[in-house]
């Protein structure tokens, strides 16, 4: 009986021995969590520190100075376009001292070829033109109209007369002719079916201190909201608004579907009227150009940017 016990418990040994031994790892009990000590100081998380937003400034589209080489036939200027009717080669940069400076002389225009829709301030230093000679800046023309409707053309430039019997040039647009010492003339096109190409002037005659003998500071500021704001030697000497855009269909196939601020008003410093037009050629966007026909003007300091308005 004691044997047969034996036997029994041995047996139950060998069993319990066995199945110990063909446990699987895997099913042995997971390591419990080891609770977090909230009394620990918890490290700091590393962050990238955030990149500031800029604030966008105004565009600076024309810095010029013309101390640079330029080809000079044809004279070339980046950004712009020359238009050399007579191809004298007047037109290139001088040198007086250690200053060089640019001169736009004989039949020419040097226009810009992006147009502007919202506010820009071109500004440049300018020295001359004699009384006898026709020289302006423009700005709200448009090139390719800028022409004596079947009278010359299409693509003349800014130097070309307008038919009306007076020595003003282009079609479109509005000039600031450099005439005389002390006196400038601010004039728009208009219609006028009256003149041999129905292209007319209002005008002003504006007391400043240009002088031609010497250099002197331009600025225009085109808010491009009706306000256009001029200046000579940092003095305000003029002010034209305006507004009333519309389109000229039955003027001239040329001119259909194009739009133009037809009102305005030339104001002096003071804001007293000196002219107004209710058929101005003002184009819905400005184009900026000069224009000279038989006359020289030097230019230099060139800056045309975005017009920053006080809010």
């Amino acid at each position: 009986m004691k044997r047969k016990l034996l036997i029994i418990s041995l047996i139950l040994v060998f069993v319990l021995v066995l199945s110990v031994g063909c446990k699987k790892t895997g099913d042995a009990d997971p390591t419990p969590t080891k609770e977090p000590d909230v009394t620990a100081t918890p490290e700091p998380e590393e962050t990238e520190e955030p990149t500031p937003t800029p604030i966008p400034g105004p565009q600076v589209y024309v810095d010029e100075d013309f101390s640079e080489e330029y080809p000079n036939e044809p004279p070339m200027l980046d950004g712009w376009h020359f238009w050399d009717v007579a191809n004298e080669g007047h037109s290139k940069v001088y040198e007086q001292g250690d200053n060089k400076y640019f001169r736009i002389q004989g039949f020419i225009s040097m226009t810009y070829l992006d147009l502007f829709e919202t506010p820009y301030t071109f500004q440049f230093d300018a020295r001359g033109v004699k009384a006898d000679e026709v020289g302006a800046v423009f700005v709200r023309g448009n090139k390719e109209l800028t022409v004596p409707v079947n009278t010359n053309p299409i693509g003349a430039g800014y130097y070309e007369g307008d038919d009306s019997g007076t020595k003003f040039t282009s079609t479109t647009g509005i000039g600031l002719w450099f005439k005389e010492n002390g006196k400038l003339t601010l004039f728009i096109k208009t219609l006028d079916t009256s003149k041999p190409a129905k292209i007319g002037n209002c005008f002003a005659e504006i007391e400043c201190s240009y002088s031609a003998s010497n250099w002197n500071k331009i600025r225009i500021d085109d808010d491009c909201k009706g306000t256009i704001k001029y200046y000579v030697n940092d003095d305000l000497i003029a002010t034209i608004e305006y507004s009333d855009l519309g389109t000229y269909d039955d003027f001239d196939p040329l001119f259909d579907g194009e739009n133009f601020y037809k009102k305005a008003v030339i104001k002096d410093k003071d804001g007293n009227e000196l002219a107004s037009t209710d058929s101005a050629f003002i184009y819905e966007y400005s184009e900026i150009a000069f224009g000279m026909r038989t006359a020289a003007i030097d230019v230099d300091n060139l800056l045309l940017k975005d017009l920053e308005l006080e809010e």
